[in-house]
């Protein structure tokens, strides 16, 4: 039976991770099919080799996003979010299945490096780059698709191996499903902790020196300027960050770095 967008049966997807809430996407939770969820994990491995750093989706509905939250997603942000039932994330789009995972700290992971991180989804079977002002999308690097994901994962692509086929699949599903979740539970105990927020400093293309701080596991930066009234008070600002054990990055950065961030300077 072919998907219907947004109305993914529960047995044909593994959550994974921890639930969580925000005001935007309410109470949310990561779902994939085990072979994405199995991609999903050999880039992360790619990404941690390449760079030393740990990609994940961001908080909210960034995996598999049900009918119902792809309505509040267009509600909270207009157009700017897919028409609810013909989203990536639902499971069926552009006249076939899919699933798609937003990456939100890409550019924190790679420096910004588009085409390495680009690479490294296709080497494990996952396709970048479709929603882009050249395909009519808005500039998303972060969007990542799975073309395929009732397929299991390619041996060469060094994920949590996947049975391909279903009887074989059903048979080893709670074991895979407890390798995954183990791995993943690691991995928000690192990104959801202070080691993942930092404050980068900015200098636009007008000259205007910023400091943002980053949350690299909610995929959103702030502006650390708001109630602080100059450099000097950003920089005893920044002290105490390190102070509390929170790093901050070294030197002025490109602002491409921090564009896969979205801006909550002025939410309370």
């Amino acid at each position: 039976m072919v998907w219907r967008n947004g109305y993914i049966p529960d047995e044909d997807l593994t959550r994974f991770g921890k639930p969580g809430y925000n005001d935007t996407d309410k109470d949310w939770y990561w779902s994939l099919t085990l072979g994405t969820l199995a991609r999903v994990y050999a880039l992360i491995a790619k990404a941690r080799e390449r760079t030393g750093r740990e990609l994940a989706p961001g908080s909210g509905w960034t995996t598999y996003r049900p009918f119902w939250a792809q309505v509040i997603a267009q509600k909270v942000w207009g157009i700017g979010a897919a028409t609810p039932g013909t989203s990536s994330h639902g499971g069926f789009w552009e006249g076939r299945e899919t699933l798609a995972v937003d990456f939100s700290n890409w550019s924190y992971v790679y420096g910004g490096d588009r085409a390495a991180f680009y690479a490294d989804c296709r080497a494990v079977g996952l396709t970048p780059g479709m929603i882009e002002p050249r395909r009519g999308y808005p500039d998303e690097p972060w969007h990542v698709i799975d073309m395929n994901p009732r397929s299991g994962a390619p041996a060469s692509s060094g994920a949590v191996p996947i049975p391909s086929e279903e009887d074989e699949l059903m048979g080893a599903k709670d074991d895979i499903e407890q390798l995954i979740n183990t791995k993943f539970t690691e991995l928000e105990e690192h990104l959801h902790d202070r080691r993942g927020v930092v404050v980068a400093w900015v200098t636009g293309t007008d000259g205007v020196r910023t400091a943002w701080v980053l949350d690299h596991g909610a995929g959103t930066k702030r502006n650390a300027y708001t109630g602080l009234s100059n450099e000097a008070e950003v920089t005893a600002y920044i002290e105490w960050l390190n102070a509390q054990g929170i790093p901050t990055l070294g030197g002025d950065q490109a602002p491409f770095t921090i564009a896969g961030y979205r801006d909550i300077t002025d939410q309370k």
